[in-house]
């Protein structure tokens, strides 16, 4: 969608013996030419055949099953030259089946997913403020400051993200916050990013002034588009 701003913003298998007949064969080879040995007067024309297969012994062998026997394909990945980072649509699972993502990791632009989401990377939309108080003001009330923009544009608060905040630049008594506003899904779409940026620009998202003092937007830029 492109950037908005009133100023400058900162930004094996594992390897199991076989036990099929063969083994089976070798064992009653073994003793049976053991006897045989041992009373060659009886059996001095019976040799011990290589590799007989008693029919009675062969029964009791496993016989492996047919699934074990199948070799397991590997499915190559598919490789695609991006000029940007792809972001990976979260796959449909409920929040009960959601899995730790923990491990997740995004490369800038791009983040996680909010929590209740699917494990994933999206284009969060980012904003930045200078809001009319001073930081040590701010830090105990970030999430109140989350509740306050989440209410401000119809999001809900895990979509709200503060991931910066500092002395301004322009007023060491005001403070820049950088915040990314994350879609539940892969992207915002365009109608939605653009009343979002426009409540901010237009100054619409009530952010209570008894608190966190008047704001200026100094950035407001979505990458998804």
């Amino acid at each position: 969608m492109g950037s908005y701003g009133r100023g400058d913003g900162h930004g094996v298998l594992d390897k199991f013996p076989s036990l099929g007949t063969s083994r089976s064969t070798s064992i009653v080879a073994y003793f049976f030419g053991h006897w045989s040995r041992t009373h060659h007067h009886h059996f001095a024309a019976l040799a011990p055949a290589p590799s007989p297969q008693p029919q009675h012994i062969a029964a009791l062998a496993p016989v492996p099953s047919p699934e074990a026997q199948r070799p397991i394909i590997g499915h190559p990945g598919h490789k695609h030259h991006r000029k940007r980072p792809h972001a990976s649509p979260p796959p449909s699972l409920s929040s009960s089946e959601r899995q730790d993502c923990s491990r997740t990791t995004c490369s800038a632009p791009l983040t996680s997913t909010p929590i209740g989401s699917p494990c994933g990377c999206v284009y969060p939309m980012q904003i930045q403020l200078d809001l009319g108080v001073a930081p040590f003001q701010l830090f105990p009330r970030i999430d109140e400051l989350e509740i306050e923009i989440a209410a401000g544009t119809f999001l809900k608060q895990s979509q709200v993200r503060i991931m910066g905040a500092g002395s301004s630049l322009q007023d060491p008594e005001k403070t820049t916050v950088t915040i990314d506003l994350v879609p539940l899904g892969q992207k915002f779409d365009r109608t939605s990013a653009l009343l979002i940026s426009n409540r901010f620009l237009q100054k619409k998202v009530p952010i209570k002034s008894s608190i966190f003092g008047d704001y200026d937007v100094t950035y407001v830029h979505y990458p998804g588009e």
